[in-house]
């Protein structure tokens, strides 16, 4: 196996507990925007800010992101660059700058401020878009660089694919040249996107695939499974977009289509969330659905997923659970 420890992030365990017959592994990250004295100081500030955008929005429970005397969103989108960002919500192309907070320019054109970039660096949603990565990251490592012969991967709702093509870009020549990788995404130009970042930010992958499939099209993700028959399949991002009858839908799906030990990872959005008001009334992003981690138990139980099979992970934020499904 690979060295664990990639320089990208570090990771460490700080406790295990078990919710409904389930191990909850609590872990902590940290990245290169954590340690330093100028990101110290950049983080302090951003949680002042956004602390006081959530204590204004608490204060109005019923005013609405759109509501000319929201007072919030008018702060959150000075910026510049926010309000350039914002064209893109909700989506992969706005998640891309989150995760990469030193991309200066956007895919139309322009330019992300400095503002816009230490926000992208130290608010809590833009932490944990990260974090949740750090976990697959970690989850991975063993399944992608520990097998034998060729290794299958398949990306749902997959949008940009940075965070796994971090994960090969860690990997050594000889994993990387055994490997593929399919994208899957319902929007095309986001497939063309992440064919681009493939081709300009990261080292080559034996073979990679952009396939355009809506993956709640039951019938048509099973048959693209089982010619592609992936060991590792993840979904980061999509289940809070989802209602528990395609939750469902889609557990059993990809479980019924993983060989003996593969393993799937996916994320939902916690219910315990900080700064939901932040995140849904100053920023405004759309249609996401949080979940706590019984809830999600529950969905598993229903698509047939036994307990042994399962698995939780979240980092000291609370914002995303990462969920490890391992084929029994």
């Amino acid at each position: 196996m690979e060295a664990a420890k990639p320089a990208r992030y570090n990771l460490s365990i700080v406790s295990s507990r078990h919710v409904a017959g389930v191990p909850v592994t609590h872990v902590t990250t940290q990245d290169r925007y954590y340690h330093g004295r100028r990101f110290h100081i950049e983080r302090r500030l951003v949680r002042l800010f956004t602390n006081f955008l959530q204590w204004y929005l608490r204060q109005f429970p019923d005013m609405p992101f759109e509501s000319r005397a929201n007072l919030a969103r008018y702060l959150a989108y000075i910026p510049s660059g926010m309000r350039a960002w914002r064209a893109y919500m909700p989506g992969g192309f706005a998640t891309y700058h989150v995760h990469n907070p030193q991309r200066v320019h956007m895919q139309n054109g322009k330019k992300l401020d400095l503002i816009t970039r230490v926000f992208f660096r130290h608010t809590y949603d833009a932490v944990n878009v990260r974090s949740r990565a750090y976990i697959m990251d970690w989850l991975v490592r063993k399944p992608l660089f520990a097998a034998q012969g060729s290794r299958h991967w398949v990306s749902l709702a997959g949008g940009s694919g940075q965070p796994v093509f971090d994960v090969f870009n860690d990997a050594s020549p000889k994993v990387r040249d055994s490997s593929s990788l399919a994208i899957v995404d319902s929007n095309a130009a986001m497939l063309q996107f992440a064919k681009q970042v493939y081709e300009v930010h990261n080292k080559r992958i034996a073979a990679v695939d952009y396939i355009q499939l809506d993956v709640m099209e039951s019938e048509k993700l099973s048959q693209l499974l089982a010619e592609h028959r992936p060991h590792i399949i993840d979904a980061m991002g999509l289940f809070e977009y989802l209602g528990d009858t395609d939750c469902v839908r889609l557990l059993r799906t990809v479980y019924q289509a993983l060989p003996r030990g593969g393993v799937f990872i996916y994320t939902n959005m916690w219910s315990k969330r900080p700064h939901l008001d932040v995140h849904q009334r100053a920023l405004g992003w759309p249609g996401v659905r949080q979940r706590s981690i019984h809830e999600v138990l529950a969905l598993m139980k229903k698509a047939g997923i036994p307990l042994e099979a399962q698995a939780v992970y979240h980092d000291d934020d609370h914002v995303y659970c990462v969920y490890e499904v391992v084929k029994q």
